[in-house]
């Protein structure tokens, strides 16, 4: 089992990364874990570099974003599993990318996209909306987290997503005893 985190552009800085190692740590989750770092693509379409890069193991995928407040190894599937985004209206797609887990090898999703960036980048706002329109193979979670940005702290889920509010998780409250001191 890998951890597989994105930290490409200048939205997140290494405190992002160290603070996922540390938080991993914490809750002994003491598995490989690789950072994508290769600035190919615009924003979040980096992310699909790692089903081109890891196709033989089982890989859970982490945005840097969340607060890790329980141990996640169950959420490690041998299928694309996505999270549902339960805690909010379904907008442009119901899918949410934040957290990815599979097993072997999904590079399809890479190959499609690399036919034709720009087309894709100009179509959808993400990775979630892009495979959901795909209407590929993948599932869903079972609700495993929720959203600091729309139901405010809670530390009643193993994974809080701050979804687009990462200055947020810098600052001090509630979150502050599970992540990384400044």
């Amino acid at each position: 089992m890998e951890i597989i985190l994105v930290n490409t552009g200048d939205k997140y800085d290494e405190w992002y990364v160290h603070n996922m190692l540390y938080m991993l740590d914490r809750v002994g989750m003491h598995l490989n874990v690789h950072v994508i770092r290769d600035e190919v693509y615009e924003s979040v379409w980096n992310k699909l570099q790692m089903f081109d890069r890891f196709k033989e193991g089982d890989y859970l995928y982490l945005d840097l974003d969340v607060v890790l407040l329980q141990n996640i190894e169950h959420l490690f599937r041998k299928d694309l599993t996505l999270l549902r985004a339960w805690w909010r209206d379904e907008f442009h797609t119901p899918l949410n990318s934040s957290v990815i887990s599979w097993s072997g090898d999904y590079s399809f999703y890479y190959r499609i996209f690399q036919s034709n960036p720009e087309y894709y980048m100009l179509k959808y706002r993400g990775i979630d909306e892009y495979i959901y329109d795909l209407d590929m193979t993948y599932h869903t979670y079972e609700p495993c987290c929720t959203s600091f940005r729309w139901h405010g702290w809670s530390k009643d889920w193993p994974i809080m997503l701050f979804n687009q509010r990462y200055e947020k998780m810098r600052e001090s409250g509630p979150w502050s005893k599970y992540t990384l001191s400044e």
